[in-house]
């Protein structure tokens, strides 16, 4: 989701900061990102650094206490989206983010993608026997964009 949000918000004109482990620094700046440290224990303080003002909004695909090692920079006005359990959501006033896998939402991420102006950024194609890999390439946390099952024919 990571990948989409900051592509779609950067073609909207809006500055995208996101937290990266210092391997996949890179690929967010990639992005068209600021990409910030969240491995170094200072993730606060990085963040500060990068966004002075603070945040207009934080849109937390993580969960856990991701938030929680933020607290400090949200600021009054600012509108936080998380996946994070409802607790997490109701303890900052975020909004929950849930998926809309309508047909029309796939259809308008399909004609972005096909017209060049998003990039699922595919990190790899397992053909459908080797589902069990694939979903350890997703788990492990090292996939760098969309892990792919490639389903043939007979």
């Amino acid at each position: 989701m990571g990948v989409a949000a900051a592509q779609i918000a950067g073609e909207a004109g809006v500055s995208v900061v996101g937290t990266a482990a210092a391997a996949k620094r890179e690929f967010v700046t990639s992005l068209g990102a600021t990409a910030v440290p969240y491995d170094s224990g200072h993730v606060a303080e990085e963040l500060k650094a990068a966004l002075p003002q603070g945040p207009d909004a934080i849109l937390d695909l993580v969960g856990g206490d991701a938030l929680d090692g933020v607290a400090a920079l949200i600021r009054l006005g600012c509108r936080i989206l998380t996946v994070a359990d409802p607790g997490t959501a109701a303890r900052f006033g975020a909004r929950p983010l849930t998926r809309n896998s309508t047909p029309r939402t796939l259809a308008e991420l399909a004609r972005r993608v096909a017209a060049g102006r998003l990039d699922p950024r595919v990190h790899r194609v397992f053909p459908f026997e080797e589902a069990e890999a694939a979903l350890h390439e997703v788990e492990s946390g090292h996939a760098w964009g969309k892990v792919v099952l490639e389903m043939r024919r007979a």
